[in-house]
C-alpha cells in the first residue's frame, strides 16, 4: 500500500534523512529501542507502526529521496527485504523519471504548437516526399485545407502548375544541397515570399524541410507608397530652382536635389553620405558647422547669411534657411535647408546704395540752390515789400526832420535877436536828440529787416514786437490810403523761440495782401467803404502763441483756398506781384516751426491765423 502521511517531509526526519542521504539504509526492527524524542518513533506510535525500513534513491549517482517498508506488527528486516527494496525503489524512480518526461514531451509540444499558430507567417514541415508532416493554422486558412485524421497530403498538389513546379524544384535543391533558399512568387492575387529550411534527423541525414512562408502583399504595396511618395518628393526638391539638403544629426547628408548638385557640379554619390566638410573647404563650411549645432540646440528655424564658393569659382552671396525635422515619435531627426543665392540681390542693393547716395548728394546740391533761390527770393520780397513801404518811410522820417528843422530855425531866430537861456536852449537840443533818435531807429530798423539773412536765428522773441515793427513800417501809408489797423494784443509778452524779422516779413507781406484785396474790394463796388484789418495776438494753451490778420476785403474763392501757398499763384493780376508773398510766408512759417489756417468767403474778406510753440514749452522741452 502506497502511504505518505500528511505533510510528510523526508527532511523532518533527523535519523532517516541522515542515513539516506548518506547512501545508508535506515533500518528499524522495533520501535522500542529508538528514543522517545526521535521524530521517528512518533510517527511510528501514531500509525501503529513497530518496524520500519528505508533505502535510498539515487539517481544520476545523486541522492534524489528514499522508499521505505513499513509494519504494523513486529518483524525482523534482512538482507532479502533490504535488496527487494532496493530493485522496487529503482523501478519506482524509473517510472517516475519516464513519466516526468512523458509529461515534458507533451508539453514540449503542447508549446511548440502553441508558437507554431502564433506565428503570423505559413509553416509547413514536409518529409522527403513532399508530404505534409506538420503545419499550423495561418498554413491551412492560406491553402484552405482541413487535414483531419492526421492524413498525409503532398503540399505541392495544393498549388497550380506554375507555382507547383517552381516550388517542387526549390524542395529538391533543398534536400539535395542542404542549405536554405529563398523565393517570392504569386498566388490568388497576393504575394509570398518563401523560405526553405532543410532539417536533418539524428544521423544528420536532410529527410524534411521547413518551409515558412510570409505574405507580403501589404508590404510591397506600402513599400511601392513609400517609394512613390519619395519619388514624388525628389521631383518635387528637384523643380525647386534653389539647392536644397538634408542631413541627419550627425551632419551626414541624406540626399539634395538637382539644383544643389548642378549648383556645386557634384553628384548624389560625392554629397550623399558625407560631411559638409568632406565636400567643401574647412574655412567654407566652419560657419555652417557652428550655425547646425545652434539648430540642433535650440531646435529654433534658422535663417543667415554668408559667402559660399560655387562650381563657377566664385563667392556667392547665399541665404540659408534651415529647420529641424522630427521622426514619427517627435525625435530630431536632422536638418533640412534650402539655399538661396542673392548674388545677383545684394549687387544691385549695392548698385542703388551708390545710386542713392549720388541722388543724395545731388538732391543736397539741389536743395542747397532752391534754398539759396527761396532765400533770395525772400529777400527780393523784403526790398520790394521796402520799395512799396518807401513813401511810407519817408513821411515817418519826414516829421521828425520837420521837427528838428522848426528848432534849428526857432533856435537861430532867438540867437540872432539874442532871447535865448539855457533852459529854453537845452529843452530844443533834448527834442532834436529825440528826433535824430527816431530816425536812426527808422533807419536801424529798416537796415535790419533789409538784410540779407540766409538762416533764421532762432532768439526769444515776442510776438508783439514783430507785429508792431510791421506796422511802424506800414502804418502811415496804410493810413493814407484810408486803412484802419485795430489793434488787440495780448497785454502781456508772447515769447517764441524764432526771428523777429523773419515774422515781420510775414506780417508785412500779409498786410500788403490785405491792402490788395481792400482796394480791389472798393473798385470792384465802385465806391469807397471802410476799410478794416484786425490784428490779434493770443494764448492758444500753456504750449501756443498765436497771431490773427483779419481784413474785410474781396475774399478768396474756395477753390483757390489750396493754391495760395504754391510759389508763383497769385488772384491778382501780374502788375501787382509775382505770386511769391504767400509762398515766402509759408516758408518762413514753417521754419518757425508754426502752422497756418486760412478762412475765408468771397467778397466778405479773409482770415490767416498763426500759431507757435511757445517758449516756455520749448524750454522745457529742451530741459528734457
Amino acid at each position: 500500500k502506497l502511504f505518505i502521511p500528511e505533510r510528510f517531509d523526508l527532511k523532518n526526519l533527523d535519523l532517516a534523512y541522515s542515513k539516506l542521504s548518506s547512501y545508508q539504509s535506515f533500518v528499524v526492527n522495533d520501535r522500542s529501542l529508538l528514543e522517545n524524542a526521535a521524530i521517528e518513533k512518533k510517527l511510528m506510535q501514531l500509525y501503529h507502526f513497530h518496524s520500519v525500513v528505508m533505502v535510498p534513491l539515487v539517481s544520476e549517482q545523486k541522492f534524489s529521496g528514499g522508499i521505505g517498508l513499513a509494519s504494523i506488527p513486529r518483524v525482523n528486516i534482512n538482507e532479502d527485504i533490504l535488496f527487494m527494496l532496493k530493485i522496487a525503489g529503482k523501478v519506482f524512480l524509473d517510472a517516475l523519471y519516464q513519466k516526468a518526461t512523458s509529461d515534458e514531451l507533451i508539453e514540449s509540444e503542447e508549446k511548440a504548437r502553441a508558437l507554431l499558430n502564433v506565428v503570423p507567417d505559413s509553416i509547413v514541415l514536409l518529409d522527403a516526399k513532399g508530404d505534409i508532416l506538420d503545419i499550423n493554422e495561418k498554413a491551412l486558412e492560406i491553402l484552405e485545407q482541413d487535414l483531419a485524421n492526421n492524413q498525409r497530403i503532398n503540399y505541392f498538389k495544393l498549388f497550380p502548375e506554375p507555382n507547383q513546379n517552381a516550388r517542387q524544384q526549390i524542395f529538391q535543391q533543398v534536400l539535395s544541397s542542404g542549405r536554405k533558399h529563398s523565393h517570392f512568387d504569386t498566388l490568388n492575387n497576393r504575394s509570398y515570399d518563401l523560405t526553405f529550411y532543410p532539417i536533418s534527423n539524428k544521423n544528420k541525414e536532410i529527410d524534411r524541410v521547413a518551409i515558412l512562408s510570409r505574405d507580403i502583399t501589404d508590404f510591397l504595396a506600402n513599400e511601392a507608397a513609400v517609394r512613390n511618395q519619395n519619388y514624388f518628393l525628389q521631383a518635387l526638391l528637384n523643380n525647386i530652382p534653389s539647392p536644397v539638403f538634408y542631413k541627419d544629426i550627425h551632419g551626414y547628408f541624406l540626399g539634395c536635389n538637382n539644383a544643389f548638385l548642378q549648383a556645386f557640379n557634384k553628384t548624389s554619390y560625392d554629397i550623399i553620405g558625407k560631411k559638409i566638410c568632406q565636400i567643401f573647404s574647412q574655412e567654407s563650411c566652419q560657419q555652417i558647422i557652428e550655425k547646425d549645432k545652434e539648430l540642433l540646440a535650440t531646435k529654433q528655424i534658422q535663417s543667415f547669411e554668408l559667402k559660399f564658393p560655387f562650381a563657377d569659382g566664385l563667392l556667392h552671396d547665399i541665404l540659408i534657411n534651415q529647420s529641424p525635422f522630427f521622426q514619427s515619435d517627435d525625435s530630431l531627426a536632422g536638418i533640412v535647408g534650402i539655399m538661396i543665392d542673392i548674388s545677383e540681390i545684394r549687387r544691385i542693393q549695392y548698385e542703388l546704395e551708390q545710386w542713392n547716395i549720388e541722388l543724395n548728394k545731388r538732391v543736397n546740391e539741389e536743395l542747397q540752390k532752391v534754398e539759396k533761390q527761396r532765400q533770395m527770393l525772400i529777400q527780393k520780397s523784403k526790398l520790394e515789400s521796402l520799395g512799396q513801404l518807401a513813401a511810407g518811410i519817408t513821411h515817418e522820417m519826414n516829421q521828425p526832420l520837420t521837427a528838428i528843422t522848426m528848432g534849428l530855425e526857432n533856435i537861430l531866430f532867438r540867437l540872432q535877436s539874442e532871447n535865448i537861456d539855457k533852459s529854453y536852449l537845452e529843452n530844443k537840443i533834448e527834442a532834436i536828440f529825440e528826433n535824430i533818435h527816431r530816425i536812426n531807429r527808422i533807419i536801424d530798423h529798416v537796415k535790419t529787416f533789409s538784410r540779407d539773412q540766409q538762416n533764421v536765428r532762432f532768439t526769444k522773441t515776442n510776438l508783439n514786437e514783430a507785429i508792431q515793427g510791421a506796422l511802424m513800417l506800414l502804418s502811415t501809408q496804410f493810413s493814407e490810403q484810408d486803412i484802419h489797423f485795430r489793434l488787440n494784443l495780448h497785454p502781456e509778452p508772447l515769447y517764441f523761440m524764432g526771428d523777429r524779422f523773419r515774422l515781420e516779413q510775414v506780417v508785412v507781406n500779409l498786410l500788403n495782401n490785405s491792402r490788395d484785396a481792400l482796394e480791389q474790394k472798393a473798385q470792384n463796388l465802385g465806391h469807397n467803404f471802410d476799410k478794416n484789418i484786425v490784428i490779434r495776438s493770443f494764448i492758444k494753451n500753456d504750449n501756443h502763441i498765436g497771431m490773427e490778420i483779419e481784413d474785410n476785403g474781396t475774399g478768396i474763392a474756395p477753390e483757390l483756398l489750396d493754391h495760395i501757398f504754391e510759389p508763383f499763384f497769385s488772384t491778382k493780376n501780374s502788375q501787382k506781384g509775382t505770386g511769391l508773398g504767400l509762398s515766402i510766408v509759408y516758408g518762413i512759417v514753417e521754419e518757425l516751426k508754426g502752422n497756418i489756417e486760412v478762412k475765408s468767403e468771397l467778397g466778405i474778406g479773409t482770415s490767416f491765423v498763426f500759431e507757435f510753440p511757445s517758449y516756455k514749452n520749448v524750454a522745457t522741452e529742451k530741459a528734457k
